[in-house]
């Protein structure tokens, strides 16, 4: 066979894989789908019952990498979120009677006290909130909360690496659809516009798809300083996640991917900075020309920090959030019940006398603390306390807790309570307990090396011994 059939063949051979491989068809299948209901309203619980049946099919592994990608898919302004947070819940469900089916036959671990802690707070959660408005969408944490748990019980089922392959692919697929549907007029005001000039990938609000791609980018930091990804891999994967971040114009997401940058650029260089500072101006260097090409684009960015009808330079950065902060720590220590016990499952936000309307808090720590007060606060610190304790076993590296800093930090300035940002939270405890586990298996192949060593030195003066008393 000549060099040009065995290519033919290869990948005829590749394209059958694809094709064999039910998560693959899945995710093609739900892009169809979501990609028609976009057109009209009421096909929308297809791409739904689809992703409902596909984690009854599929492994626990598969069908995590199929909600990966459903991820990138499910904030269309004709739902605004509704069809990802049923998705969630039924997957989470699914994944609870699986998880049930396991203990059951004593396949997995039941990790006592945090299930308990996690019990008495949503406990409290339900009870304290019968003494004010009830908000549905609060509920989604319960799922969000057991999610986590079931993960950590479930570790291994999962292939973290797989799950954001997808998530990754998920993301650049939106963004392509995007550019193909942005000249259909079904799509152009609603979907892409959203009365703004900032583009909107596929059904994507900006501030979500601004939050996906940074959060990518750390993710694939994270495998590349851990000597798990090729450099061009990880270069082209940045750039194109760089370019999604500066479409969306957000000035956190902006400021998230140069901190974050920074942050990859001192780890990167501390090992061999001579060597690899080449690299570093290369990749400068490729942003420089692609900020030139895009100048246009650039100028509309720093447009965005001009001070246009705020008060100060910070009310403007920080687009009126200071604003909204301060209205919430007001209605925090408005009075003494409500610092302690919190306002519940309220479904009115507080109103922000400067903006003369009503605001999300914009903040995640200022969030819990309206909702729930101290008590809940406390009750919650205790949730993450265990979590902590459980995955620190196996003292994961600093760099695989980069996702997990991220949203931390992302959560001063940005809705994270969202079900569809919170899912962040689970994804970087997923990548620390992948972390955790490749630890303790490093330790375990180190210490059967080690008792193999001192195995074949006592051998060794065994068979000395004998030679020196044969000798003799």
């Amino acid at each position: 066979m000549t060099n040009a059939e065995v290519g033919k063949k290869n990948l005829k051979d590749s394209i059958r894989e694809v094709f064999h491989n039910k998560t693959i068809i899945f995710c093609i299948i739900y892009t169809l789908l979501y990609f028609i209901s976009g057109f009209y309203k009421w096909l929308e619980i297809l791409p739904i019952v689809f992703a409902v049946i596909s984690f009854c099919v599929l492994s626990i592994k598969e069908s995590t990498c199929v909600f990966a990608y459903c991820h990138c898919f499910t904030l269309s302004n004709l739902g605004y979120g509704l069809c990802f947070n049923i998705i969630l819940v039924a997957f989470t469900v699914i994944l609870f009677i699986r998880y049930c089916i396991g203990l059951k036959l004593k396949k997995y671990p039941f990790y006592k006290s945090l299930f308990i802690s996690l019990v008495c707070f949503i406990v409290f959660y339900i009870l304290i909130s019968f003494f004010y408005n009830l908000y549905g969408e609060e509920f989604y944490l319960v799922a969000i909360f057991f999610l986590a748990y079931l993960i950590l019980s479930m570790h291994r089922e999962f292939d973290i690496h797989k799950t954001m392959c997808y998530m990754t692919v998920g993301l650049f697929v939106s963004c392509l659809i995007a550019s193909v549907c942005i000249i259909i007029p079904a799509y152009k005001y609603n979907l892409f516009l959203d009365d703004t000039t900032r583009f909107n990938a596929f059904t994507n609000h900006t501030n979500y798809l601004y939050m996906r791609a940074v959060f990518i980018v750390i993710y694939y930091m994270y495998r590349f300083l851990t000597k798990n990804l090729k450099f061009l891999h990880f270069g082209l994967i940045y750039i194109l996640c760089s370019a999604i971040i500066l479409s969306t114009q957000s000035k956190t997401g902006l400021g998230m991917l140069a901190l974050f940058t920074f942050i990859f650029f001192i780890l990167y260089l501390k090992d061999d900075f001579k060597h690899r500072i080449k690299i570093v101006l290369i990749l400068l260097l490729i942003l420089g020309v692609l900020a030139l090409i895009g100048y246009k684009f650039i100028i509309a960015i720093f447009d965005r920090f001009t001070l246009e009808g705020s008060s100060s330079i910070i009310n403007s950065i920080l687009t009126g959030r200071d604003d909204i902060w301060l209205d919430y720590i007001n209605a925090i220590f408005s009075n003494p019940y409500s610092l302690i016990f919190g306002h519940g499952l309220v479904s009115e936000e507080v109103f922000i006398n400067a903006q003369q309307m009503t605001r999300a808090s914009h903040n995640l720590y200022l969030f819990l603390l309206y909702r729930f007060g101290i008590i809940g606060c406390i009750a919650l610190a205790f949730i993450i306390y265990m979590f902590i304790k459980i995955i620190n076993k196996g003292r994961p590296l600093f760099i695989a807790s980069l996702p997990l800093i991220w949203f931390l930090i992302e959560s001063l300035c940005d809705n994270t309570f969202k079900p569809y940002n919170f899912t962040y939270l689970i994804f970087a405890i997923m990548i620390m307990y992948s972390e955790n586990k490749k630890i303790k298996l490093n330790k375990t192949n180190s210490n059967s090396e080690i008792q193999d060593e001192s195995k074949v030195e006592v051998g060794n003066k065994v068979l000395e011994n004998l030679d020196n008393s044969n000798t003799l």
